[in-house]
């Protein structure tokens, strides 16, 4: 067995031996065919385009795909030429190439531009002309632009301005009719009802003036609050300044009043008499205490048993069928309920239907009340509501006082004595009232074009307040 198993291996190598052998004189032979040829036939110089040699890569399917796709654009591009030329005719055409041409010129010099080379094509110092002589705009027609009132309230009430561009602006506003002939100057042209906005703008404006509340920019003063005034009329304004002051008063009290104005009298009563029964309590303790100590006698604490409240074993089984009798009562109850609740639908929907009317009239009142409150001018009656709001800062109503007016009595015969409203004093004497600014400034923050000036205040910050250290960018930093 053994050599057998021997032959086999050897039969394996000499095998391949000879395989190799084979193949060393295969390649003897292709190397000897390759070196016995001319270099003209080895070496070959590619003289096609690069092209090609790529089109050769791309299966024919794709290539005809792409002639098919560039013959369409070029259909495309063909008929676009021709229906321009339909249009703007072969000079208009030539015209529109030649623009295109110079924007993709001046493209590729701005961008390939050096340093500086550069040129203005306007003027800085608004002159006419070209840049190169001294002006500017590109021999342009120059245009101002005028600020136009478009007479429409905003938000806060007043009119805004808008800005429109105009030729020759300055002499637009003019109302001289012969110097309007002369500029050629459209006065309807700047005429705010003529003005070109955006949508967006009307629409804007459209929205401001639907929610914008109507105002009042000067409240017209009181009939009391003259220098002469009605009797009647000056007791009323008199009325409403002390009704003012009333409530300021009330505001500086209630402010100055301490938060704790110390125990009442019921509580130091009955902690009094709480203090007092613990010093007899601590009497009676040392009493107490001195006695046992002459005579120690230890006591025996024994637990009572309550027998009076023990019920027998009959007693607590009819209580047990007590409850369980209470509890299937309760149960069909419930039942009887929920049939009852079915059969009532017709009574329940009733109620819901009542319920939903309630809740529409209330909304119906609540935006009623509302709109009312919208269509209340801004400005009337400012120092009313700033009362109620601040009634420590408000100003005072202006209104001279009955001492100040200088009234005096007329005595006749016949009639009786009564006081006749007449001032003895003249207009130079008058002694004025109120101050002109506060009023304005005040009226302007009732109708929101104002902020109003914010109150010393204490703001409370809650948790560690993070300081910044000075360091980079924060030089000047002031901590």
């Amino acid at each position: 067995m053994g050599k057998k198993k021997n032959q086999t291996v050897r039969a394996k190598r000499i095998k391949a031996a000879a395989e190799a052998l084979e193949e060393q004189q295969a390649e003897r032979i292709v190397s000897k065919t390759v070196e016995s040829k001319p270099n003209q036939e080895l070496f070959v110089i590619d003289t096609d385009a690069a092209s090609n040699h790529a089109l050769s890569f791309i299966p024919k399917e794709d290539r005809t795909s792409r002639k098919k796709k560039f013959d369409k654009q070029h259909v495309s591009d063909v008929s676009k030429v021709k229906r321009l030329i339909d249009t703007l005719g072969k000079d208009g055409v030539e015209k529109l190439a030649k623009e295109g041409a110079a924007a993709a010129t001046k493209r590729r010099t701005r961008m390939r531009r050096t340093a500086g080379t550069a040129r203005t094509n306007f003027d800085l110092w608004g002159g006419g002309g070209d840049a190169a002589s001294g002006g500017g705009n590109n021999g342009k027609k120059k245009r101002n632009i005028l600020p136009v009132m478009t007479g429409q309230s905003s938000a806060a009430g007043t009119a805004p301005m808008t800005l429109l561009a105009t030729d020759d602006a300055a002499n637009a506003i003019t109302n001289d009719p012969q110097e309007q002939i002369a500029h050629n100057i459209d006065k309807d042209a700047i005429h705010p009802s003529k003005v070109q906005l955006s949508n967006k703008v009307v629409k804007i404006r459209t929205l401001t003036k639907s929610l914008s509340k109507p105002t009042v920019p000067i409240e017209l003063a009181h009939g009391g609050q003259s220098y002469n005034p009605d009797e009647n009329q000056h007791q009323d304004v008199i009325g409403e300044a002390l009704s003012i002051e009333l409530k300021r008063e009330e505001a500086l009290a209630y402010r100055k009043t301490p938060i704790s104005n110390g125990l009442s009298k019921e509580t130091l009563a009955i902690m009094v008499h709480s203090s007092d029964e613990e010093d007899s309590d601590s009497d009676d303790d040392s009493d107490d205490e001195e006695k046992n100590n002459d005579s120690f006698q230890p006591r025996l604490k024994s637990k009572v048993i309550n027998r009076e409240n023990k019920k027998t074993r009959v007693q607590r089984n009819k209580q047990k069928r007590t409850r369980e009798e209470h509890a299937s009562i309760q149960q069909r109850k419930k039942q009887k309920t929920f049939l009852h609740e079915v059969n009532e639908a017709k009574l329940r929907a009733k109620e819901i239907k009542q319920e939903e009317r309630l809740q529409k009239e209330r909304a119906e009142y609540l935006k009623r009340v509302q709109e009312e409150k919208r269509k209340e001018p801004l400005g009337l009656n400012f120092l009313h509501k700033l009362s109620d709001v601040d009634p420590i800062h408000v100003p005072s109503l202006p209104v001279a006082l009955t001492s100040e007016l200088g009234r005096k009595e007329k005595d006749d015969d016949d009639d009786e004595n009564e006081t006749v409203p007449t001032a003895t004093t003249s207009l130079r004497k008058v002694r004025p009232k109120g101050s002109l600014l506060t009023d304005r400034s005040q009226s302007m923050i009732s109708r929101n074009m104002v902020n109003p000036k914010r109150g010393a205040n204490k703001f409370i910050v809650q948790g560690k307040k993070r300081t910044m250290k000075g360091g980079k960018g924060r030089e000047y930093l002031l901590i």
